[in-house]
């Protein structure tokens, strides 16, 4: 008897995780229909690269605030019921860019859309921190990952035909569309966590102050940034700089293909990796690929090498994304996680809040390609502070 119920817990965690892909698959196609055309969409309202810029960094700043007021949130409250809540406020988001015009409301819908995908990914990291045996967490990631990348590999062509018919309004239509089906499949599921915290930490400037006071949770922070970092000049730098050389959306979809292939391909086999031979290593390999393939980019002048070379650095961010949160994990403590996790998520705005802002900046009086440069400085700073990272060996530990 004692066997069958095992074997019944073995079926249930995978069958959670197996809908948790299904449901994360969904939401990052929905999310690469928004951000295929974030840039250029606010473009066509400020008309300046740098006004894009520096919306954007203010969005982020307010972001990374909201991650800190959801602690007491995410302690006491279910986080399946959490996760559904902020799938409806984006669904309603998605809608209203489809049919507002006005630049105010525009600003105010990408304010509560922030503040919903924020409290979305915190609640859904949790679920599957939760879902997840300790000695698998990192391959459960990979797994994740390579499938969030699907999405975002699978989304940019169909931007592409649906933005050359229907505009910008299609695009919202059928972001929502998909969310909603993300929405339905995680009902269907009946996927719940209903793990709380008795007691419940709401004061924010404490909050701030503990998570810091951890060394090994300042370097996963800052090694967990990194990633986002990167993504920035892919996905907000990128486009601008090729629809200013002539290149159209259908070369923008393409480009976006191409780069998130590896991404997609190799998360769970370098987490696997990761879990046997520590995590050490992966991180500073994955860093200085990104530091180099930046490096080399500021050298070249024909934009197809150009494009080349982004491509090869996704296996870098393939061996990061999955190891990073994985990472934050295995240096918390069982309750930590719930206090922390969100805070952590931070480090996508602290960093994006830099790469965004910074190199517009740059760009007020440098060429564009002074990008590049700042670009491969920062990962290799990133670089070097892998070195300070614990050498954790998931496969070693115990369930």
């Amino acid at each position: 008897m004692g066997h069958l119920l095992k074997r019944g817990k073995l079926l249930r965690f995978h069958f959670d995780i197996g809908g948790l892909a299904l449901v994360a698959i969904l939401i990052t196609f929905s999310a690469s229909f928004v951000d295929t055309i974030w840039a250029i969409y606010l473009d066509s309202y400020l008309d300046n690269p740098s006004y894009v810029g520096f919306f954007s960094a203010v969005l982020t700043l307010i972001s990374f605030v909201s991650f800190f007021w959801y602690i007491p949130m995410i302690e006491k409250n279910d986080k399946d019921k959490l996760f559904i809540g902020a799938l409806i406020l984006s669904i309603f988001s998605y809608i209203m860019f489809a049919f507002i015009k006005n630049v105010y409301a525009v600003f105010f819908i990408a304010l509560l859309l922030t503040l919903a995908v924020n409290l979305r990914i915190a609640a859904f990291g949790i679920i599957v921190k939760d879902k997840s045996k300790k000695k698998d967490l990192a391959k459960n990631e990979g797994v994740l990952y390579s499938v969030y990348n699907t999405g975002w590999l699978l989304g940019p062509p169909v931007v592409g035909f649906i933005a050359s018919k229907f505009d910008y309004m299609g695009v919202f239509i059928g972001a929502a569309f998909f969310l909603a089906l993300a929405l339905y499949f995680f009902w269907m599921f009946h996927i719940v966590d209903h793990n709380k915290k008795s007691h419940i930490d709401g004061h924010l400037w404490k909050n701030f102050i503990d998570f810091f006071k951890k060394k090994d949770r300042v370097v996963a922070y800052i090694l967990g940034g990194g990633v986002n970092f990167w993504w920035v000049l892919i996905y907000l730098y990128m486009p601008l700089y090729l629809t200013r050389q002539g290149f159209d959306l259908w070369w923008l979809s393409g480009f976006f293909v191409l780069v998130l292939l590896p991404a997609v391909v190799f998360p769970y086999p370098f987490a696997k990796l990761s879990s046997k031979i520590g995590c050490r290593k992966i991180f500073v390999i994955g860093y200085s690929i990104l530091a180099l393939s930046a490096l080399i980019c500021f050298t070249l002048s024909n934009i197809y090498w150009i494009f080349g070379v982004l491509v090869f650095a996704s296996v870098g961010i393939a061996m990061l994304e999955a190891t990073t949160e994985a990472y934050f994990f295995d240096v918390s403590k069982d309750g930590e996680a719930y206090r922390f996790y969100a805070p952590y998520n931070t480090t996508i705005d602290a960093n994006h809040l830099v790469a965004k802002f910074v190199p517009s900046l740059l760009l007020i009086f440098l060429p564009f390609k002074s990008v590049f440069i700042l670009f491969a400085i920062f990962m290799a700073g990133f670089a070097l502070v892998s070195l300070k990272a614990k050498n954790i060996i998931e496969s070693k530990r115990k369930n």
